[in-house]
């Protein structure tokens, strides 16, 4: 099944020029035990039959099987018998040269010298090899040597739920994702299915629980071996040769099967044990480990790292018993603890973490999966790395900078996992009121904000603030970076008294502290005094943001301009830290322009916008969260400028990318709101009320009905149900935004300039009572 294309594919390469001076042409079907070489060799044979006079198969792991198979061959071709087994093949290789065209199928073959002292001749003679070696050179030409690899994706979900009957394909297709699509692991799986009577899905969760017990244990018939068992002896005869090979094996069974390098072996870090102490300085003991264990085809060679398949992994660690790979685990812990990059916010080092990361969620799989099923096992503070560390301890910090690189690349979904994860050992490891809880607490709690999910980022900043209190008293410096997301937590539940207290005593704590260090924040690009300023700058960042709410316009946008001026002293103009600050003075300036319709204020802001998502989208990609943001508000302000056509050219990339990325978020909704008006002004009103209508559902679920932001989705509402010919309904959320403006803020709050300029605009309202509201908007712009 699935291999029409490979048998196909064997016929071409032995009807290709021989490279031999024996005329016989050969071709090597090679790949790792269980992926189907023997079956791909049977289907070519049956399906080519009639192009053969004789066709031979010949098990060829050993000499002396190999040397059986020839002399039945000899004899059943009429060759006298003889006492001497050499001499009787070697009358054969004379018999074979004077018959019609034939097929010897040598299965399994282990040595290339074996073969080349039986190797037969004769004119249209071919000769297929079936080997776990992938070097045949002498004997077969470099082009005719074929790589099997495991069935295509599809095909391993129509084996599965045709042998099983099952017509489940997703628990199929999540089935087949667990066995590596391994020809062998599947039928054994239809086997286990038929026989146990149950279904595809609950021996999913079967494999997900017990992989390694399945592979190991499972026998579908008496004379078929388990799984586990096609590697085995493989790995047993590699290691034989190549201690070193073993080592290795056992090493990266602990980690991701792919994009497995050097410096993952060990490069650079001191006090390796037993035979992996070579490849810190030996990068040929390295490389030949590595060729030796390529060749029994127990690894693959990709873009120049090694990947092992994932069953032939879950087999090392069995093999190795609890307390083995406990040691083991622990050693590729401090392997990519010497590896992973702290400073994860440093964009240069994302390719380090981007790498990485798949070994560290690997590990920690790996050593839940050791605590599962060995609970008395001493894999946490038994098992200890090179640098006598506690494992968990390792793990829980390398889950935490994982956690922390995926929140910078916007990974908020993926960001989640790795720090819960991080959370539970730290507490373990540390303790709950300790200094890595604090700080595992506060990343969460910048996850959970990023999703959404405000009331539980507020609960997990408040624990993290709380601890870190506790720890270091109510005045230390260290309490600014969870002080500042508090406040950015409470400005989205609208507690603004509460949240620029907190901003005001996070300025107090760094203007009081004078340099004290702060590890969470240590930039070794700054000096001590800058740090200060860089810290401080970020409060009034959040200060600002504040002060905007407020309705206080003009002040928000001079602490801001204020933060961008101390940005470029710092870093200089191009940082990204001075593109955010001016982004977000960008925000605010826009909504001034707006507010008083600066057409000019307008101008600048758009093309000040244009300049940093330009230069940001260079660096990221589209798809960051920050270059999403700033295109969102370029969006808006075209929009407000009249630049219809350009304001969608700009929004509609940014409204898909957020839809594929974050499904229906408030991140979305502020991207549609804005997509939405520019629809309206199109003539696009319906399509344009169904995005808002759906937008304030999800606010009023999230923030509750009298949040001002349902407040800033029923100000764009009003007018496009008016365009709709909804007047009335346009009357009632205009109103309703009104009413949530007032009860909230100030009483002249400028976003109310909008909402009344929006209801003296509708139709039916009043010659005196749209005097009246403009009248009242004129005076809070009037006293911005």
């Amino acid at each position: 099944m699935g291999r029409d294309a490979l048998v196909r594919d064997l016929r071409a390469r032995f009807l290709s020029p021989g490279d031999r001076d024996d005329d016989v042409s050969a071709v090597a079907a090679v790949g790792m035990g269980g992926v189907g070489k023997s079956s791909l060799a049977v289907n070519y044979a049956h399906r080519y039959r009639r192009h053969y006079d004789i066709i031979w198969w010949i098990t060829a792991d050993r000499p002396t099987s190999l040397s059986a198979g020839l002399v039945r061959l000899a004899l059943r071709l009429g060759v006298p018998e003889l006492a001497d087994a050499d001499l009787l093949i070697a009358e054969l290789r004379r018999a074979l040269r004077e018959r019609g065209p034939w097929l010897l199928i040598f299965d399994n073959a282990d040595s290339v010298e074996d073969l080349r002292r039986h190797w037969p001749s004769g004119d249209g003679g071919h000769v297929l090899i079936t080997s776990r070696l992938a070097d045949w050179s002498g004997l077969v030409p470099a082009r005719a040597v074929l790589q099997v690899p495991p069935l295509p994706g599809d095909h391993a979900v129509r084996l599965l739920c045709e042998g099983t009957g099952d017509g489940d394909r997703e628990a199929a297709r999540k089935v087949a994702r667990l066995l590596g699509q391994l020809p062998l692991a599947l039928t054994h799986a239809v086997a286990y299915v038929r026989q146990a009577a149950i279904g595809l899905a609950v021996y999913g969760r079967l494999l997900e629980d017990s992989l390694e017990d399945v592979l190991a244990r499972f026998q579908p018939a008496d004379d078929v071996q388990p799984v586990a068992m096609t590697w085995n002896l493989t790995l047993r005869r590699a290691a034989e040769r190549e201690p070193l090979a073993l080592d290795l094996m056992r090493l990266w069974a602990m980690l991701a099967p792919e994009g497995l390098t050097r410096d993952l072996a060990g490069e650079g870090v001191a006090d390796l044990p037993g035979h992996l102490a070579p490849v810190a300085p030996d990068a040929l003991a390295y490389d030949l480990a590595v060729q030796h264990l390529h060749r029994y085809s127990l690894i693959r060679i990709e873009a120049g790292a090694a990947a092992v398949h994932r069953l032939v992994q879950s087999v090392v660690r069995r093999d190795m018993g609890p307390a083995t790979a406990a040691r083991w685990l622990a050693r590729a812990a401090g392997i990519l603890d010497h590896l992973f990059p702290e400073d994860v916010d440093d964009r240069t080092r994302w390719p380090v973490c981007s790498r990485l990361l798949p070994h560290v969620l690997a590990l920690h799989g790996n050593h839940r999966r050791l605590t599962r099923s060995h609970p008395g096992a001493d894999v946490g503070t038994g098992a200890h790395t090179d640098a006598g560390t506690d494992t968990e301890v390792v793990l829980g910090r390398l889950l935490y900078c994982a956690g922390r690189y995926l929140i910078e690349r916007s990974s908020y979904d993926e960001a989640a996992a790795p720090l819960e994860a991080a959370l539970t050992l730290r507490e373990r490891a540390h303790g709950p009121g300790s200094r890595e809880v604090a700080e595992t607490r506060l990343c969460l709690a910048i996850d959970l904000y990023r999703r959404a999910d405000i009331v539980g980022a507020l609960r997990a900043v408040t624990t993290a603030l709380e601890i870190q209190e506790r720890l270091d008293g109510r005045d230390s410096p260290s309490l600014y970076r969870f002080l500042l997301w508090k406040c950015r937590i409470l400005i989205e539940f609208s507690e603004l008294g509460e949240a620029f207290t907190a901003a005001e005593h996070g300025r107090r704590v760094l203007a009081a502290a004078g340099g004290a260090d702060d590890p969470h924040l240590d930039d070794p690009r700054l000096d001590d005094p800058r740090l200060d300023e860089a810290r401080l700058i970020e409060i009034d960042s959040v200060r600002g943001t504040v002060m905007w709410r407020r309705g206080r316009f003009r002040e928000a946008v001079d602490i801001l301009e204020g933060t961008v001026d101390g940005s470029v002293r710092l870093y200089g103009a191009q940082d990204d830290r001075t593109l955010a600050a001016e982004g977000a003075a960008a925000f605010v300036q826009a909504e001034l322009g707006r507010v008083l319709g600066d057409a000019g204020l307008l101008r600048a802001t758009a093309e000040r916008l244009t300049r940093i998502s330009g230069v940001l989208a260079g660096r990221f990609g589209d798809t960051h969260f920050e270059v999403m943001e700033h295109r969102k508000t370029l969006a808006a302000t075209l929009t407000w400028l009249g630049d219809l056509d350009g304001a969608r050219r700009v929004i509609e990339p940014v409204v898909g990318i957020y839809r594929d990325v974050l499904g229906h978020h408030p991140s979305t909704v502020a991207a549609e709101k804005v997509y939405a008006v520019v629809l309206a002004g199109q003539g696009e009103a319906e399509r344009a009320r169904r995005l808002l209508e759906d937008g304030e559902r999800l606010y009023e679920g999230l923030y509750g009905p009298e949040h001002p932001y349902v407040a800033e989705i029923l100000v764009e509402y009003g007018p496009v149900l008016a365009a709709a010919g909804r007047a009335e309904q346009a009357r009632e959320a205009l109103e309703r935004a009104r009413r949530i403006v007032e009860e909230t803020y100030e009483p002249d709050h400028p976003k109310l300039v909008l909402i009344l300029t929006a209801l003296a605009r509708l139709p039916g309202v009043g010659g005196e009572e749209a005097g009246r509201l403009r009248r009242r908007a004129a005076s809070i712009t009037a006293q911005m």
